[in-house]
């Protein structure tokens, strides 16, 4: 019982990363239009950066995820076969996955590269900015 809540508690954090990634880049596409200025937080930019470029190189060396890998392994502990397992876990493994027949893993890794490209492209075009002290004086 507990491999398994602990199976879809790390899927969850999972799913958070790859919102926190699709969700942060429309972002900043947006931001960059609009000339939202939050988005050149470093903290988010660097952050944001550093995942896509670990999900492109694990893609790129043909390697998978941790995450999935952890959660396979508990998922395994739980007794956990196939698509088995709780409604929300299956649920959140529903959106996090591509079913391998609809695209291949290759072409999956293509995708995660060329993404990964347009994260740095952006960090290139609209770089992050530390804030100064003087600009947190000029706040107070």
């Amino acid at each position: 019982m507990i491999y398994a809540l602990l199976a879809d508690l790390l899927t969850a954090f999972h799913l958070g990363i790859v919102l926190f990634v699709l969700l942060g880049q429309v972002a900043i596409l947006t931001g960059i239009l609009r000339g939202w200025r939050w988005i050149e937080g470093a903290l988010f930019r660097w952050s944001h950066v550093g995942l896509m470029v670990f999900i492109a190189a694990q893609g790129a060396l043909g390697r998978v995820c941790p995450l999935t890998t952890w959660e396979y392994d508990l998922r395994v502990a739980a007794g956990e076969e196939g698509r088995s397992g709780t409604f929300v876990g299956r649920l959140m493994r529903d959106f996090l996955f591509v079913e391998p027949e609809n695209v291949s893993q290759a072409e999956l890794n293509r995708y995660y590269v060329a993404f990964a490209a347009l994260v740095v492209l952006c960090l290139w075009v609209v770089p992050p900015r530390r804030r100064r002290l003087q600009d947190h004086r000029n706040s107070t």
